[in-house]
């Protein structure tokens, strides 16, 4: 995957970040390095931290790997998308990564986009070239662990088997 390749560079960039988790799979900055956000999984749970680079989250959630919500990119088309989402108080906070399958693409982008219902309230963008996703084979390979395979025909997670 495109993103593997940067990936070796968030244990070094965003340690301070990462320190709770087990493995984080998305990294990335705001505001020229001010804000980050760090999304990481530790055993059966994800967890969503944004806030300043250099202190305590403003906003830390955590969601079951069972129901977390995670839309992997379809295989097909040009741009490797794909989302992650957490939910707080009629909230919700999309974490979204991707990037061109083009030669001389520009590097990975991502963001967040926080709802309150349908109504878009913020849509962040990460500092470009910050972005560092890892949650394609990650996100997939832990949640197969506990038995969830993503059905491609109704766009959900389902049992296996």
């Amino acid at each position: 995957m495109i993103f593997r390749g940067l990936w070796s560079v968030a244990v070094v960039c965003c340690a301070s970040a990462a320190a709770a988790c087990d493995q984080s799979i998305a990294s990335c900055t705001f505001n020229d390095g001010a804000k980050t956000l760090n999304v990481c999984l530790s055993g059966n749970t994800a967890t969503y931290a944004f806030g300043p680079a250099n202190g305590a989250p403003e906003l830390a959630l955590t969601a079951p790997l069972a129901s977390l919500d995670y839309t992997p990119w379809p295989g097909v088309g040009r741009t490797i998308f794909e989302t992650v989402t957490f939910y707080n108080a009629g909230y919700r906070y999309e974490v979204f990564a991707g990037a061109e399958r083009v030669p001389d693409a520009d590097p990975p982008f991502g963001g967040i986009l926080v709802l309150q219902g349908d109504t878009e309230v913020a849509a962040l963008d990460c500092d470009a070239g910050s972005m560092l996703w890892d949650g394609a084979t990650t996100i997939t390979e832990a949640k197969r662990a506990i038995g969830q395979c993503w059905d491609y025909a109704d766009f959900r997670w389902r049992s296996c088997g």
